[in-house]
């Protein structure tokens, strides 16, 4: 049997401990510089992508302030002038689902503008609003209505024509604040009335005054209402569409409103990256997504903020880890086994 001397021992354990160390510090410098690298690149490809998602929100925005002078330069729209109008709209920008033309009906005129839908070619047309079991119903007495009168496109969103916005609180708070402020204004997140399941959609509003009036205080804008222009926004769809543009990146994105003080209702909606199958909340809170690797950047909607999260998947990371962080620290933890084989050898070599 080999023994190492007294000084080799003490050798042996200082070169350990040097060995230990340096693959520490190593193990630290080479993490770090993945980490860097890790969240340069995430960084750098989630700004395009949430850039790009603003240009379209911007765009679409613009689209609904045409809508509007379209009204303001008319003495009156007719239906078939609105489809047209807003059919090459949508044919060109895909940041849209549908446009709308919300009248405001007072409660004496209800039953005059019900007729005079069916005569312009909506033989079941009537106020409507949405009773807790979701059964569309006749709307109850009210002092005013907000109702749905031209949409476009209209196959598909049938059921959504006479829904009166006025019926919903987040939608009524939109149209009260929007006539209010002269401006546009966005909701809150809602399920569109024709649709059902787990995604979201907002509106954005944009009120119509009778012209040659003068409306410059809260109180003339109240008077001058003649109603809305709406743009219809299915948020994960929205999303979807200006990524499509840009080059596959395996970055999933989530987005809350943050202007929305119940943190169970501040998710908006998300996009998933990649092919692969992978399990999402449907209703993810804020503070899980913030979680880990990720970036975020604040996404103006009208008179709302969102923020907008980018989280890599691991199909993301993978490119950017590399054998060295644990393959170069763990080469020097053999220094002291090399150092000890060499001193058995050569004990062994001295003792025989």
């Amino acid at each position: 049997m080999f023994f190492l001397k007294k000084n080799q021992y003490i050798a042996l354990l200082l070169l350990a401990a040097f060995g230990a160390g340096l693959a520490f510090a190593t193990f630290v410098a080479f993490n770090e510089f993945e980490q860097e690298k890790i969240h340069i690149n995430l960084r750098e490809k989630g700004k395009d992508r949430i850039s790009t998602f603003q240009e379209l929100i911007d765009k679409s925005i613009d689209e609904i302030y045409s809508l509007a002078a379209f009204f303001n330069a008319s003495e009156k729209v007719e239906r078939l002038e609105f489809l047209d109008f807003t059919r090459a709209i949508l044919a060109n920008h895909n940041g849209l689902q549908a446009l709308e033309w919300i009248p405001r009906v007072v409660a004496a005129e209800r039953l005059q503008h019900e007729e005079g839908a069916r005569r312009n070619g909506l033989p079941g047309y009537r106020i409507t609003e949405r009773i807790e079991k979701g059964e569309m119903v006749p709307a109850g007495r009210r002092a005013e209505y907000y109702p749905v009168y031209y949409l476009e496109p209209q196959a598909g969103n049938e059921e959504a024509l006479g829904y009166d916005l006025g019926s919903n609180p987040v939608r009524l708070e939109a149209l009260h604040l929007a006539r209010d402020m002269a401006s546009p204004v966005a909701t809150s997140r809602i399920r569109l009335v024709q649709e059902s399941g787990e995604h979201f959609a907002l509106l954005v509003l944009l009120p119509v005054y009778k012209k040659n009036l003068e409306f410059k205080t809260v109180a003339g804008h109240r008077a001058a209402l003649l109603g809305f222009v709406a743009g219809v926004f299915r948020v994960d769809e929205m999303l979807a569409q200006a990524l499509s543009v840009l080059s596959r990146q395996a970055i999933d994105i989530y987005l809350f409103d943050t202007k929305e003080n119940d943190s169970a209702t501040r998710f908006m909606g998300f996009y998933k990256s990649g092919k692969e199958v992978r399990e999402f909340d449907s209703n993810p809170a804020e503070e899980t997504v913030a979680k880990g690797y990720h970036y975020s950047l604040d996404v103006r909607v009208a008179d709302r903020s969102w923020k907008a999260y980018c989280k890599p998947t691991e199909e993301f990371l993978q490119q950017y880890r590399s054998w060295h962080v644990w393959g170069v620290p763990g080469s020097f933890s053999f220094l002291p086994v090399l150092f000890a084989s060499t001193s058995f050898f050569i004990s062994a070599i001295q003792k025989a």
